[in-house]
């Protein structure tokens, strides 16, 4: 009968700080990372395993925010691309008209310059 034995129970879980895996104590309220050294707090760890602290919520509201700005900024790009894509094809189709005029304008200037 072995009364001082404790079982000791691991559960897996990762690092806040450099996401690194952990295997931890679920006896034991702290822990530190093998690999960056940085204080766990495990005390909840085997009921919630990745809960959110309001610090972590914030930091997430601001990465989407970011994310969105960035499909924002991509999209109006785009737009802008294709608004100079439709100019310059414009142009392309009609260079001849442009060309047109323009020699009409000039051969018009000249005969009114000789009179």
């Amino acid at each position: 009968m072995n009364l001082f034995k404790k079982q000791v129970k691991f559960v897996s879980a990762i690092c806040p700080e450099c996401k690194g895996h952990l295997e931890l104590d679920a006896n034991l309220e702290t822990a530190f990372c093998q690999y960056c050294g940085a204080q766990c707090i495990v005390e909840n760890a085997p009921k919630k395993q990745m809960k959110h602290g309001k610090l972590e919520t914030v930091l997430d509201f601001f990465e989407r925010q970011q994310a969105l700005r960035r499909q924002d900024k991509q999209e109006r790009q785009r737009r802008i691309d294709e608004e100079e894509r439709k100019r310059i094809e414009h142009l392309k189709k009609f260079w001849w008209i442009y060309s047109l005029i323009f020699i009409f304008t000039l051969g018009f200037l000249m005969i009114l310059s000789l009179l």
